[in-house]
């Protein structure tokens, strides 16, 4: 019993100095969460300044001059834009870190990510019930309103939504945990071991004098 108690306890030791796998201190990957927020703070800060900065290279989806501060412009990409690239930011600063408090402050960006594409994407459409008017330019070719709409809305909210998936999977995901030991009842511990004789000391013998015969 003595042998088996030490091994026992050796390896109660042993299990308790080995890093457990999954536990809490290791927390989601460093490219697993910066990635969708660089991402996002550049597809953020591209559909929030197109329709103002777009005019510069040709390209117009709202106005035909820089700069044209109007409503529609301003609650359908201004707004949603700067909401995400301001998360894309939040995702970029608990990035480094690797603690518990880090991984479940990742869900609010990645929800705000989520919640910006899906207004890039459905706001223009929606527009028309809040205020009447084409939220885009008008009096150009169909293939011209279509690359408008998409590469100032469709696209970088498809693409806010991915990216706002992308990083609530990574602030769930764990890896794998260690399975758990009964440190308590080890193999060896539980398989008791057999009764025999028990020689009695030299001390017992003396008190109890020799045996005698009959």
């Amino acid at each position: 019993m003595t042998v088996l108690n030490r091994r026992t306890a050796r390896r109660v030791e042993a299990q308790e100095a080995a890093p457990m796998v999954g536990a809490g201190g290791s927390g989601p990957s460093r490219p697993g969460v910066a990635l969708p927020g660089f991402l996002g703070l550049v597809v953020g800060a591209w559909a929030a300044l197109a329709g103002y900065v777009g005019p510069y290279f040709g390209f117009r989806p709202v106005a035909h001059r820089v700069w044209v501060a109007d409503l529609p412009n301003g609650l359908l990409h201004l707004l949603p834009g700067a909401v995400a690239a301001a998360a894309g930011l939040m995702l970029l600063a608990v990035a480094p870190s690797r603690s518990r408090t880090a991984r479940a402050s990742i869900a609010l960006p990645a929800l705000l990510l989520v919640a910006a594409g899906a207004w890039l994407v459905v706001g223009p459409t929606a527009w028309p019930v809040i205020e009447s008017g084409n939220p885009f330019v008008t009096g150009v070719s169909a293939l011209r309103n279509l690359l408008n709409v998409a590469g100032a809305s469709l696209a970088p909210g498809l693409v806010l939504v991915l990216l706002g998936g992308m990083a609530l999977k990574a602030s769930s995901s764990t890896r794998r945990r260690a399975t758990p030991v009964d440190r308590y009842t080890p193999v060896e511990a539980a398989v008791p071991a057999a009764p025999g004789p028990v020689a009695p000391t030299a001390g017992e013998t003396l008190e109890r004098g020799p045996v005698v015969e009959r």
